[in-house]
């Protein structure tokens, strides 16, 4: 590779490479399939139909006619194995139909959109096969836009086989987003290229955190123990909603799901141990970093779950208002867990001030007020208990008193008192537990931001902070599910939920209750930490870069100015 014209060579071969496999993703999605039934074949409709929604339903015709928006048609008490099923109508359709089919398993009871599969009944078509995560299934609904007349649903035993139609229409695809996949391919070339000459080699550009001399390498295990916390979180919680109240195997998941309850208390200690730190650097400066940061992944991830439940099915002007309007309003219901950044947010606004603040604070005013934060947390949370509403509210008896007291676990006052915190957060654990044994329709009183899971936290940063030997080099393995832990925590509700249940019939309640958990916990860690890297080097990662170079070109002009 001495040789500078094979180096260009091959630098532009794989340049094209990249063009053509981006392409290629880009039409993926219009990408028809056709699904072959396999296995015995039972006719679902004549044998289980129920009812219908929203639809008008002509018994002898069997003509459906929509009547509502959300029009249902229900199949129940089946306690069928099946692996897809196939809708047959009388007559071609005039135009698209939206096919949705939610799924009811004996393990996984409820429908909800998490377990459901959306396809397209083309116009000209009369039947269409709809794969579906071979189970059993207690009950089926459809959803079928528009008014039809059905000839038959039929269910396969077996797992429907995939196979991929190429036609014109795919072809017409990937010539019309071939101009956008160049500019796109050579923007992440860029943005690798800046960020390679940075840390000088490939390898520690793409896994390895930046080396710097004042990280506090105990951190990354912090963030890394948050997103396992997270995900242990949201698995356990339901599983218990489908187990009953008693066993080894109940216990077992939820001590495992109280434990985690602290996770997002933990990521917002963390946020503050970092970001409350005195440094030189202007408001806009710090507000500058923080979006490019914090809110261009937010929005990347939004995007990919508005995407991923079909919001930009209508015109392009319809998805970019509707975007718009839920991306303002806060965290979706199929994705939930962003909740928890909108709330980094609302407290990045007011860090620059509140760095200000806490560096004029002496020893004695500073440990004033976290007693302040906690006895505030204390009433707050508590004296409902004795049918006490307490009527000061303050924001510093939620995140914010959390967010200042991780800054406070970073001082020396608080290193002083590693082991207290260590004994007072293993009690807090155990009276966690216990409490939620004696009142367990009150998960309020042991999550978020009461003095129980404060004090736990702050054992976890006493901990951290007493092993400084064993923290004091980086870990690599550490290091990269660090770097991409933000990523994890925003996938990892559509990794959980659709691809480890849904797809892999995955569940902490299969089979072995202590190895279905495990397995859940870990696959959907590593899983979205996989989905992680790559959305991150490919997407998130060039519009960093576009922003980084403007705020380089406005800081340069203002300098001129």
């Amino acid at each position: 590779m001495k040789n500078p014209s094979r180096k260009a060579i091959l630098t532009y071969a794989i340049l094209v490479l990249a063009i053509l496999l981006l392409d290629l993703c880009f039409a993926y999605p219009s990408l028809h399939f056709s699904y072959e039934p396999q296995g015995e074949t039972v006719d679902l409709f004549s044998a289980y139909y129920s009812y219908s929604l929203n639809t008008e339903f002509d018994e002898e015709s069997l003509y459906f006619t929509q009547s509502g928006d959300d029009p249902q048609l229900y199949l129940t008490d089946m306690e069928q194995t099946l692996g897809g099923i196939t809708i047959s109508l009388a007559e071609p359709l005039d135009s698209d139909m939206r096919v949705e089919v939610f799924y009811q398993t004996t393990e996984m009871p409820g429908l909800s959109a998490r377990k459901s599969v959306v396809t397209t009944l083309y116009a000209g078509e009369r039947s269409c096969n709809v794969k579906l995560p071979l189970h059993t299934y207690h009950s089926l609904r459809l959803d079928l836009d528009g008014s039809y007349q059905l000839d038959s649903i039929t269910g396969c035993s077996g797992t429907m086989k995939k196979t991929p139609v190429l036609n014109g229409a795919f072809f017409l695809v990937l010539l019309k987003w071939l101009p956008l996949s160049i500019p796109a391919v050579l923007l992440i070339f860029l943005a690798h290229r800046d960020r390679y000459q940075k840390t000088g080699t490939l390898v520690k550009s793409l896994f390895v955190l930046p080396e710097n001399d004042t990280r506090n390498h105990g951190y990354d295990f912090l963030r890394v123990l948050a997103a396992l916390m997270v995900i242990s979180m949201h698995a356990c919680r339901n599983a218990l909603a489908e187990m009953a109240m008693e066993g080894v195997g109940y216990h077992f998941v939820n001590i495992l799901f109280l434990t985690a309850l602290s996770c997002n208390t933990l990521y917002m200690m963390l946020s503050g141990a970092l970001l409350l730190q005195d440094r030189q650097e202007t408001v806009l400066h710090f507000y500058a970093r923080r979006f490019g940061k914090v809110v261009i992944p937010l929005l990347c991830y939004y995007v990919l779950f508005l995407d991923f439940n079909q919001v930009f099915d209508d015109s392009l002007w319809d998805g970019i208002r509707v975007s718009l309007q839920m991306i303002l309003s806060g965290a979706p219901g199929f994705a939930p867990q962003f909740w928890l950044v909108y709330t980094l947010i609302a407290l990045y606004l007011f860090t620059p001030f509140l760095r200000k603040m806490l560096k004029i604070l002496n020893t004695q005013m500073l440990q004033t007020l976290v007693l302040l934060i906690l006895i505030l947390n204390l009433l707050t949370s508590y004296l409902p208990l004795l049918g006490i509403s307490f009527g000061v509210t303050s924001s510093l008896a939620s995140w914010l008193g959390a967010y200042i007291l991780g800054y406070f676990m970073t001082t020396k006052e608080a290193a002083r008192n590693n082991r207290l915190y260590l004994h007072i957060g293993v009690f807090c654990l155990l009276l966690s537990i216990l409490m939620a044994y004696t009142i367990p329709e009150n998960i309020a009183y042991i999550s978020n931001c009461v003095p129980t899971t404060l004090f736990i936290c702050c054992a976890l940063f006493a901990l951290v902070h007493s092993c400084e030997s064993f923290f004091a080099k980086p870990h690599r393995i550490l290091g990269f599910f660090s770097r991409y832990s933000y990523s994890i925590i925003l996938v990892h509700w559509y990794i959980l939920f659709v691809v480890v249940e849904s797809h892999l019939g995955i569940t902490p309640t299969r089979a072995r209750i202590f190895g279905g958990t495990l397995a859940t916990i870990l696959l959907t860690f590593l899983l979205s930490a996989a989905y992680g890297f790559v959305f991150e080097n490919l997407v998130i990662l060039p519009l960093q870069y576009v922003w980084n170079r403007f705020c380089g070109w406005v800081e340069n002009r203002t300098k001129q100015a």
